[in-house]
């Protein structure tokens, strides 16, 4: 009974007491402070009971909150365009050489909370094909950075893979006229993040579907890519 009511008491003070503030790093009582408590108590002079607060009350965040990612990189790759009709088709080679821009923000979603792990990004690149005919992509697309499987990690770095998609359009000038094509993107990779930058290494599997401005003809192009590239993620929270 003496535990149940001493309880009750301790709460009753807490609710009364004017500012305080307590935290993990204030000091447990110690053994004669409890007794003087117990007696006080026994005694009826509770009010003669005084609580000292933290010297120093301090806050600390709990977490980092992802405010906005930019990234940037280059890579090179293959390409190869199929041209067909229902009378047969041919296939061009080339190689390829392009610039990518990213900007994007990292969320939770379904994993443990405040890992943010999952990043929705928007991305726009220029590919320039050996047969002097370069392209613009403009893609929405959503990358996985399995952080929660760390190939390699201390306390201030962490090695990763990545995977992501992504799907847009494409717009290419040729000679004289101008196509358009629905574009998908696939890849996988990894990443090296110390801090707010990560240095990354990625391989794409990307496919155009243009709209051949002759009617009845298809007109397809499938990339191979690598890319290496850096990412800076601006943060709030704590260090």
């Amino acid at each position: 009974m003496i535990y149940k009511t001493l309880l009750l008491l301790f709460l009753s003070l807490s609710l009364s007491a004017s500012q305080s503030s307590w935290s993990v790093k204030t000091p447990a009582l110690s053994d004669s402070q409890t007794a003087t408590i117990v007696a006080a108590y026994e005694d009826n002079k509770t009010t003669n009971i005084t609580f000292e607060d933290d010297p120093v009350a301090e806050f600390t965040p709990l977490y980092e909150d992802n405010i906005l990612v930019l990234g940037a990189s280059l890579g090179f790759g293959i390409t190869q365009e199929r041209v067909y009709n229902i009378k047969g088709e041919y296939t061009l080679d080339f190689t390829n050489a392009n610039t990518k821009l990213m900007i994007g923000k990292d969320f939770t979603l379904w994993h443990a909370d405040y890992t943010q792990p999952s990043r929705f990004f928007i991305s726009y690149t220029y590919t320039y094909l050996s047969s002097k005919v370069g392209y613009h992509s403009y893609l929405f697309g959503y990358e996985e950075r399995m952080r929660f499987w760390p190939l390699y990690q201390t306390d201030t770095s962490i090695l990763y893979p990545t995977l992501s998609c992504a799907f847009g359009r494409s717009d290419l000038s040729r000679e004289t006229y101008k196509i358009s094509g629905r574009t998908s993107e696939f890849s996988t990779g990894l990443t090296y993040e110390r801090q707010q930058f990560e240095y990354f290494f990625t391989f794409s599997y990307g496919q155009i579907v243009w709209e051949h401005p002759v009617e009845g003809i298809g007109d397809e192009s499938s990339n191979y890519n690598l890319n290496v590239g850096l990412t800076y993620r601006f943060m709030y929270g704590a260090h």
